[in-house]
């Protein structure tokens, strides 16, 4: 990490040194306007003497102010990343010290943590609904009695069935 920083400023350092007074002043206009708030239009009036062809020449043809752009406008994402790897050592430090905390859920949680980081974590638990058949071998006394079972109950309601249309034309009758 901290060699990859030297390297961009040695960089950095490299390519400022490429680039002519007036490529300079450029770079440093575009990186100041956040890359892309200012046109290449708007910036050539800040700067005499300079043609908006010779802004987009250099910004799009030129390699080392292309290269010098990319490296003196740090974004920042970018820059949230680099502050957040610095601080990668103490993280990991505070889940560490959580697997000593006397609450067990606390160390529970601390010790998962650390392994979903290596990249062992359990495998997520899938609550599954629904109907399970299972089927019954069953001997022919069985079936014949449950299939009298139906019919009987099949004949009681339809019994009531036909005593209440009974009630109701008796009721139409009347």
């Amino acid at each position: 990490m901290a060699t990859s920083l030297v390297a961009k400023g040695e960089l950095r350092r490299l390519l400022l040194e490429e680039l002519n007074p007036r490529q300079l002043q450029y770079v440093f206009l575009r990186a100041s306007y956040d890359n892309l708030s200012k046109t290449e239009t708007e910036i050539a009036e800040l700067m005499p003497d300079t043609t908006v062809n010779t802004l987009y020449r250099w910004r799009f043809k030129d390699h080392a102010v292309e290269r010098a752009l990319k490296l003196i406008f740090i974004r920042p994402l970018e820059t949230a990343i680099i502050q957040l790897e610095r601080q990668s050592v103490k993280a990991s430090k505070v889940i560490i010290d959580l697997m000593d905390s006397v609450d067990e859920r606390i160390r529970l949680k601390a010790a998962q943590d650390v392994l979903d980081r290596l990249g062992l974590k359990g495998p997520d638990l899938i609550e599954l609904r629904g109907e399970i058949q299972t089927i019954v071998e069953v001997d022919d006394a069985f079936l014949i009695s449950r299939a009298q079972q139906v019919l009987e109950k099949r004949k009681l309601d339809a019994k009531t069935f036909d005593a209440r249309a009974t009630d109701v034309t008796e009721g139409d009758q009347g």
